[in-house]
């Protein structure tokens, strides 16, 4: 229980963070993207359990967690291919699962505004695994991408009987705490801290 009271602290604290450095974007704080849903494509696997776990054991996240642990994590992926332009979700839509990148290239974005580029071996919608927030930037596959799906319901059970998962959450969370902080102090604003 210590570890998931944990990482919701630093869930919290993290979102509070991206939040404001949104704002200092120029972002619209809680506009959700009104373009038209597109979701994805979901594929029959085309990875095997090995080419699973390889792609996990890139993953901080999971990066230390032995191969038994991967292969139940990887068993319960969902293999996902989207063509270069559909967006995976929009900013302000509940998010239920975290997504790894296998191949190809997204955008993340507030409307016109480019957060981040993710390629091969990124994560992101991670936050989505610890609470059902709305999500704070939209994603876009700039190139035909294939990803991995961890839904919510699996990584509570993972984490609640690995403890080696939940650090791995813990550590990632306060990577990227400590990160959007730093661009907020960058920005020249007060960095959120509740």
């Amino acid at each position: 229980e210590v570890p998931r009271g944990i990482i919701k602290v630093l869930s919290r604290h993290l979102r509070g963070s991206v939040r404001e450095l949104l704002a200092l974007r120029g972002a619209a704080p809680g506009e959700p993207d009104t373009s038209p849903a597109s979701p994805p494509v979901e594929t029959e696997s085309t990875l095997t359990l090995i080419e699973k776990i390889m792609t996990l054991k890139r993953v901080d996240l999971f990066r230390g967690s032995p191969d038994h642990v991967l292969a139940e994590i990887a068993a319960g992926l969902t293999e996902l291919l989207l063509p270069a332009g559909r967006t995976i979700f929009h900013k302000g839509e509940p998010g239920d699962g975290m997504y790894l990148v296998v191949t190809g290239e997204l955008r993340v974005h507030d409307g016109p505004h480019t957060l981040n580029h993710l390629a091969d071996g990124h994560v992101f919608g991670e936050m989505a695994l610890l609470d059902s927030e709305p999500r704070l930037a939209s994603v876009t596959a700039l190139a035909e991408t294939r990803l991995l799906r961890l839904d919510q319901a699996p990584f509570y059970e993972i984490v609640e009987a690995r403890p080696e998962v939940a650090g791995g959450m813990i550590r990632v969370l306060a990577r990227h705490l400590r990160n959007r902080i730093g661009d907020i102090s960058r920005a020249g604003a007060r960095p959120v801290t509740e």
